[in-house]
């Protein structure tokens, strides 16, 4: 924890609904974004799907049944904070596959028709995922390295002060 993904990668995503055993119920997906926080309204975001369609070409929606989504997103970095933790937050409705509303996947409809439908969607979110590189790998290892000798080194000179300061007791016949 968190859980390492590295850079360029493809995260894999199912969204199901729990506890139901009917194919009348089905999973829709609004929306997901991305954030550098745990928090979905953060400052910072990026869009992953709206209105059940990807948002960017690092987004792939796969062919699920009726009682879930799954997706794939390319593991990327916020740009003001590289080698940072990602969340993922969706907007996630369980509906009646009766109802004309309830359309899977990705939506054609105009925003303002999909404005207008009462939302009872139910916020969903993964993470932390902490993106590293090949490079950020070494580099940590490099660090970790340069520590451990720092702290030999220090525990060296520190031993060799600590014995030069050993007082001698002369002894007196």
């Amino acid at each position: 924890y968190p859980m390492e993904v590295k850079l360029d990668t493809d995260m894999f995503f199912k969204l199901k609904a729990l506890r139901v055993n009917s194919t009348d119920v089905a999973v829709k997906v609004d929306s997901c974004i991305a954030t550098p926080s745990i928090m979905p309204a953060s400052a910072l975001t990026y869009n992953l799907i709206d209105h059940g369609c990807p948002s960017s070409p690092a987004v792939k929606l796969f062919p699920s049944t009726y009682d879930e989504v799954r997706f794939s997103v390319r593991a990327f970095e916020f740009r003001s904070n590289p080698g940072g933790v990602v969340y993922i937050h969706c907007q996630v409705s369980v509906c009646s596959t009766n109802d004309p509303q309830c359309v899977t996947g990705c939506s054609t409809r105009h925003r303002r028709e999909v404005a207008e439908e009462p939302s009872h969607a139910q916020l969903v979110s993964g993470g932390p995922y902490l993106v590293v590189t090949e490079q950020g790998s070494v580099q940590a290892a490099t660090v970790v390295a340069a520590v451990c000798g720092c702290i030999a080194l220090v525990a060296t000179v520190m031993a060799i002060i600590g014995w030069r300061r050993k007082p001698t007791h002369n002894a007196k016949i």
